[in-house]
């Protein structure tokens, strides 16, 4: 197991690879300790933006010399960067626009309503059995 000892806020602690939380995923601010999780939860973020901050957590910990042992600072840049890169995706489909077929568009099987009556007379008579 990984081990390393670390100086926070005036005192220095054990930061060890268990699974469970890390003192590298903690800050002290105004005598309150904040965990990373802590802000993840609170934000509601997505698998995506969560991994995002984390990565970012861990670069501006390494910068201050509190980095996870293991990881480099590019590791955690390519994080973001492929989080990044997922999150945009996702925000695109969020935002794109909903197809405007018509009111008179049926989609079965992609042919407006007005094509099947004048085929056959009936819009229902070239739907499948099941469907009517």
């Amino acid at each position: 197991m990984a081990s390393r000892t670390i100086r926070t806020t005036g005192r220095w602690m054990t930061s060890k690879l268990t699974g469970g939380s890390s003192d590298y995923y903690k800050i002290v601010v105004n005598d309150v300790t904040i965990e990373c999780n802590d802000v993840i939860k609170a934000l509601k973020l997505n698998y995506a933006l969560g991994n995002i901050l984390k990565a970012v957590w861990r670069i501006a910990q390494a910068h201050q010399g509190r980095g996870k042992p293991g990881t480099t600072t590019i590791y955690d840049a390519e994080k973001i960067v492929f989080f990044g890169e997922d999150q945009l995706d996702e925000e695109k489909k969020a935002e794109a626009p909903e197809p405007d077929f018509g009111a008179d568009y049926d989609l079965w099987p992609f042919r407006t309503k007005d094509d099947e009556v004048k085929k056959s007379g009936s819009a229902l008579s070239s739907t499948p059995s099941l469907l009517r």
